[in-house]
């Protein structure tokens, strides 16, 4: 509760690093002074919600937060050549990456390579899908066994497939992921059939003797979000949004308005216009990556998710628009309330990670887009550990 409520900011990032005083709430964007989102704090708070989310298996708020922490912070902190960046920049250009043995190159490579545990999870009752990915595993609960695949290209497409190759047939309850960003109620099919209806920020379940070759699938509505900043770093006379599609969050690119600096020393890119407004204007961009937009009217502006933007690129992930109010849609993620004597906690239902084959098919799938650089980062790390170790002051 700490850590969401007063560290983790629109997009999932923990905005604290060793060596500093952070008060709650601080959400500081500045890189001037080691101010913000040091990768190993994302890792620790993905490690957090994988191990809360085995004891409380459908709790769907610590699959939201292992979500967002991994696609927008770490696979984002590695960069084209599989170097892992120490902190991971807001505003104007990302951080260089680098190869020389710091805590965060060795925890971000540790849990690209994790990956496979954090897709599914089981007891001796059924399973569960909290992520999205090209992948299959083997399960075995006390009734049945076989292998469930998955088959999407999320989160670049919508639409996820499960295919059940059951090897004993017997009652299981599948565990399906509605996640809370989702923009409506998600209808989940059996061969076509509808069979349970899932509300955002939930599991829906499927209890029955499934049968092999049997088929499920869903549709995962995502939507533009605009989230007001209310952090320290603030531009006296502006308002800043952070932008998210979905669980992803979305950078603004393009140049900086030297007339919005905000504390530390950064200029920050503005438009004039409210945050519907820009959602009204973006055009998908052309080809293969569908998550890439232009905004009709500024030309020398593309809104493109902040894992996709290059390190010399220039960009601003909370940009200065002008205020809206009431039609901004708030962050699923920061509606959590502190357990107290008058909330009933979810009982506690431990899972195990599942062993998982994660196969890469050649869409864009934004979950994989680290794991296999992950080994060669490890590799060449190894390599390293001789060299001189840089000091980080």
């Amino acid at each position: 509760t700490i850590f969401a409520e007063y560290y983790v900011t629109t997009g999932g990032g923990v905005c604290m690093c060793e060596g500093a005083e952070y008060k709650p709430g601080n959400h500081m964007l500045s890189h001037s002074s080691r101010s913000v989102y040091e990768t190993c704090n994302n890792v620790l708070w993905a490690d957090l919600n994988h191990r809360l989310l085995q004891y409380f298996p459908e709790d769907e708020r610590f699959a939201h937060y292992l979500e967002q922490s991994l696609i927008n912070i770490v696979f984002a902190s590695q960069n084209a050549e599989g170097e892992i960046r120490y902190f991971n920049h807001m505003t104007q250009t990302k951080e260089q990456g680098s190869l020389i043995n710091t805590c965060c190159e060795v925890q971000a490579s540790r849990q690209l390579a994790q990956l496979p545990q954090f897709v599914y999870s089981y007891n001796e009752k059924g399973l569960y899908v909290n992520l999205y990915a090209d992948s299959c595993f083997d399960f075995e609960t006390e009734s049945a066994s076989g292998t469930l695949e998955m088959a999407t290209e999320f989160p670049y497409g919508q639409e996820v497939a499960l295919t059940l190759n059951m090897e004993r047939s017997g009652s299981v309850i599948l565990h399906v992921r509605i996640p809370s960003w989702a923009a409506k109620t998600v209808d989940v099919r059996l061969n076509g059939e509808i069979v349970a209806s899932g509300t955002p920020g939930s599991y829906a379940a499927i209890e029955r003797t499934f049968e092999d070759q049997d088929v499920i699938t869903f549709s995962l509505p995502m939507e533009m979000q605009a989230v007001k900043y209310i952090g320290n770093s603030q531009i006296e006379g502006c308002v800043r949004y952070g932008i998210l599609y979905g669980p992803v969050f979305m950078a603004l690119c393009g140049p900086s308005d030297q007339a919005c600096v905000q504390p530390g020393g950064e200029a920050v890119a503005s438009l004039e216009m409210t945050p519907s407004e820009l959602i009204s204007r973006l055009r998908q961009a052309d080809g293969k990556d569908t998550l890439t937009f232009s905004v009709q009217g500024e030309a020398r502006y593309q809104l493109k998710p902040y894992i996709s933007v290059r390190d010399a690129e220039e960009f601003a992930c909370f940009p200065v628009l002008l205020e809206e109010g009431a039609l901004v849609v708030g962050d699923p993620g920061q509606a959590v309330v502190p357990p107290s004597s008058a909330t009933q906690e979810p009982e506690a239902t431990a899972t195990a990670t599942a062993a998982v084959t994660v196969e890469n098919k050649g869409g864009g799938e934004l979950w994989l887009i680290g794991a296999t650089a992950a080994m060669l980062v490890v590799a060449i790390a190894v390599i390293c550990l001789c060299s001189r170790k840089r000091q980080r002051k």
